[in-house]
């Protein structure tokens, strides 16, 4: 998987490059070359990032048993009150307040 990172990294640098190169006094043609490789290279790498995704998910599923859990919680503050909703909270470790 990093290695496909890194590939899509490289990608989107080379549709910038592709992208970059466009200028005003280029000819017509030479636009259309450019503009299209860098549509080309930017598609290339949405989809290696699409990839990418699927297969972060795919990792994901078996820690947490394929399963979701939504909390739904109704908080009713009343005119000029305030209304704080929080699960547990627990301090972070190695970290001091004012830090």
């Amino acid at each position: 998987m990093a290695t496909t990172h890194t590939l899509t990294m490289k990608l989107v640098a080379k549709a910038a490059y592709f992208a970059g190169l466009c200028q005003s006094w280029d000819s017509l043609g030479q636009q259309q070359v450019q503009s299209i490789e860098a549509a080309r290279t930017a598609t290339a790498s949405a989809r290696l990032k699409g990839s990418l995704n699927q297969a972060l998910l795919t990792l994901e599923r078996p820690r947490n048993g394929g399963r979701q859990t939504v909390v739904v919680q109704h908080v009713n503050a009343g005119d000029g009150g305030q209304a704080v909703a929080a699960g547990a909270v627990s301090p972070r470790s190695g970290t001091s307040p004012g830090e």
